[in-house]
């Protein structure tokens, strides 16, 4: 699979902006990173010192970590405009923010399931400020330079990310992008998932996915069980590519997204990328194609479950 790319001496670039855990084996697959170089931003002073030592918390746990050929870490935030901002340093260190104080209207009746306290004691509450210096990704990355998966995790700040990227998305250099997203606007000014998917749709990106797998809450302490309610959710993580059927991306491109969207587990998608690309025989697609489908992982074994008619689930509750 990366054989085209190594023959034209292409690594491919995995960005990562909030990269306080590193990049874990379970977001990208060593077989990837193997290949690629990866450039992260964390402006948090006490998470990106971790990221130095290997001290993060994945680390902590044991979590499998991701090795790439190179990687760099960069002690600053990306936002719309190169400047500095104040950094909020929160009771979470998962929910540190450019984004202000969050509002304590919503955020105090938030509660998670098997918390003691609502959401603005466990995460958002401020501890601290600090000034950190924000930069543009499209400063960073030069324009002619492709990235090929853009992952986002800014606690509410991703569209400012993408705004600092305009000079990259007009130039079709960001192929993938995994980015957080808010259903619940619990900052001042806040961003939600329509927001960035109208951005990227309007720079030729289509959103393909969407993972709901924050925890959800409900708006105040209850005995109703969550197996008998419909738990509020705030938030999540959506999939765009580069739309391949609406922009003129070529043979390069195509593969690279095609390998992109394997990270991702869009298998079809990328056998379809390949196949159009042509950089690789039918018979090396075809051994692509067995690979994955003898591969038994945790997402296939959930999809087959899914299959099973509810009176034979029922027989096992």
């Amino acid at each position: 699979m990366f054989a085209p790319l190594a023959e034209r001496g292409i690594e491919p670039v995995v960005v990562d902006v909030g990269a306080r855990n590193g990049m874990h084996q379970a977001v990208v697959p060593q077989s990837y990173a193997a290949q690629s170089v990866l450039v992260g931003f964390e402006p948090n002073p006490a998470e990106y010192e971790k990221l130095l030592s290997q001290d993060t918390d994945a680390h902590r746990i044991g979590a499998p970590m991701a090795k790439f050929k190179r990687q760099q870490y960069n002690n600053c935030a990306l936002w719309e405009e190169a400047e500095k901002r104040p950094f909020y340093i929160t009771e979470g260190a998962g929910a540190c923010t450019l984004m202000g104080q969050a509002d304590d209207a919503i955020c105090r009746r938030m509660w998670m399931d098997g918390t003691e306290k609502p959401y603005s004691e466990l995460h958002t509450d401020i501890k601290e400020t600090t000034p950190v210096e924000c930069k543009r990704l499209d400063q960073v990355l030069p324009s002619d330079e492709v990235a090929d998966i853009l992952k986002i995790d800014v606690e509410g700040g991703e569209l400012a990310v993408l705004k600092g990227s305009l000079g990259l998305l007009e130039h079709g250099s960001i192929l993938f992008v995994k980015s957080e997203f808010l259903l619940t606007p619990y900052y001042e000014n806040c961003p939600v998932l329509g927001h960035q998917h109208i951005m990227l749709h309007d720079h030729g990106f289509r959103l393909i996915d969407m993972d709901f797998d924050h925890p959800s809450y409900v708006r105040s302490k209850t005995k109703i069980s969550p197996s008998v309610d419909r738990r509020l959710v705030y938030g999540g993580d959506a999939y765009f590519m580069l739309d391949p059927d609406k922009n003129d991306l070529g043979p390069i491109k195509l593969h690279r997204l095609g390998a992109a969207s394997l990270v991702f587990n869009f298998s079809a998608l990328a056998i379809s990328l390949f196949k159009d690309a042509g950089l690789l025989s039918g018979k090396e697609i075809e051994t692509i194609e067995t690979a994955i489908t003898r591969n038994w992982t945790s997402k296939r074994l959930k999809y087959i479950w899914g299959q099973i008619p509810r009176v034979v689930k029922d027989l096992f509750r």
